[in-house]
């Protein structure tokens, strides 16, 4: 990021959809065009028991698709971001490759969009300027970025999920959002 982006804010005309997706409690986040204020942010969460059938897996895949989807009918988004996989994460990564996989074909075949893959590292340098820090530095960043009122829209952030997806979503928003893709 240049030090004139640091100084003052980009300016976009495109909607951004930003996604922190984990099988439990998927962050969605919207930001508008211009100064990209938060239009809107939910989590969308299915907990299932350890000891679960695959019909019940599907249904929660099927499940996050639909709650995400029915964002993006609602936003038409003109880019959607999607936070890289974290490689360091010990449990479950073949699972989560799996919500990856399914919902990167249905964003593609339903909207005809090719998500922005963001990796975690280059997301966080919208924050802290450097890729190294851990979610809890974000979270603290964010969070007193929201409290000086430099985020618009920014108390609709209400948890963590939906802190990562703003992240993303601001890192695609600087990135990708000078024209209507």
């Amino acid at each position: 990021m240049s030090v004139q982006e640091d100084m003052f804010p980009v300016v976009s005309g495109v909607t951004v959809l930003g996604l922190d997706l984990s099988l439990s409690a998927s962050g969605v986040v919207v930001l508008g065009p211009g100064e990209g204020p938060v239009l809107t942010s939910t989590t969308i969460g299915y907990s299932l028991e350890k000891k679960c059938t695959e019909q019940e897996r599907l249904d929660r895949l099927v499940n996050l698709v639909l709650g995400i989807n029915a964002v993006i009918e609602e936003h038409r988004p003109s880019v959607i971001g999607i936070e890289g996989y974290a490689f360091s994460a010990k449990f479950g990564g073949e699972r989560l490759a799996e919500l990856h996989g399914v919902l990167k074909v249905h964003i593609y075949q339903k909207w005809h969009k090719t998500p922005v893959i963001v990796p975690t590292k280059k997301a966080r340098k919208v924050v802290l300027g450097y890729g190294g820090g851990d979610k809890k530095r974000i979270q603290s960043c964010v969070g007193t970025m929201m409290e000086a009122g430099v985020i618009p829209g920014g108390e609709r952030l209400r948890d963590h999920n939906q802190i990562d997806a703003w992240v993303v979503a601001e890192f695609v928003r600087r990135r990708h959002g000078k024209r209507d893709q």
